[in-house]
């Protein structure tokens, strides 16, 4: 770690022939011991980089490089025990790295924190613009291109199982899909996330699929209850006009 580089310097050589106990005739003013060597080459090391801070995870103590402590600062927010960022990290394999840990921790913060920041930023624009809009005219194939409100049963029944169903399933893969992985690892190889890709894209779909699938939710909770007050004006209507 580039942090270890100026304690190494400084103290390359401790240990070697010349810091063994000093003869008596080179050490009559200032008696020179292995100990005495390295804690003068350690003080000449810059504060800063004597230590380094330790960010507790269970029983583990993660070391930081100096350029990953500002933007581990969500990933450290987020891991509280049993939340998702929490399992993420606990997914990987026993003997991991601690420093590539960290990172998994940092990425995993960021995105979740993304994944929430865009599902509330979709919550609010659909109530500021009023969507869907009861006033015009609503194509379903082209909202909901996966939904067949020809496949039978009551239309607005389906859309509400379905949107309690996708709501649902976006809150628990959070949790569930690090323990289905953790599972996964006793009978295959342990996801080890090295690669950069890997982690992107194992990151991402953990992040993003879940609020895709809440937006869905959510949407569909929407348009059920659109075609429910289109039924009811309907209703009121034709029981208002004259004979």
């Amino acid at each position: 770690a580039p942090w270890v580089l100026p304690i190494g310097n400084k103290l390359r050589g401790c240990g070697s022939r010349d810091t063994h106990f000093a003869e008596p005739s080179r050490s009559k003013k200032r008696p020179g011991t292995a100990l005495g060597f390295c804690t003068r080459k350690l003080k000449s090391v810059p504060p800063e980089a004597r230590t380094v801070p330790l960010l507790k995870h269970d029983d583990l103590d993660i070391a930081l490089a100096p350029q990953h402590r500002d933007s581990d600062v969500m990933g450290v927010a987020l891991d509280f025990p049993y939340s998702p960022v929490r399992l993420v990290t606990l997914m990987l394999p026993v003997d991991s790295n601690q420093e590539h840990v960290a990172l998994v921790r940092t990425v995993a913060g960021m995105s979740y924190l993304i994944s929430l920041l865009s599902l509330a930023i979709f919550a609010i624009m659909m109530r500021i613009f009023g969507w869907p809009s009861r006033a015009q005219a609503f194509n379903v194939w082209v909202n909901l291109p996966t939904f067949d409100p020809t496949a039978g049963g009551d239309v607005v029944e389906r859309l509400d199982r379905d949107a309690r169903f996708n709501i649902a399933l976006g809150f628990l893969l959070p949790f569930l899909i690090p323990a289905v992985v953790k599972l996964a690892a006793t009978t295959f190889e342990p996801v080890t996330l090295d690669s950069p890709l890997t982690l992107i894209w194992t990151i991402a779909a953990w992040a993003f699929l879940p609020a895709s699938l809440f937006m869905r939710g959510i949407a569909m909770g929407r348009i059920a209850q659109m075609i429910r007050d289109k039924r009811r004006e309907r209703e009121t209507g034709g029981a208002l006009q004259p004979a």
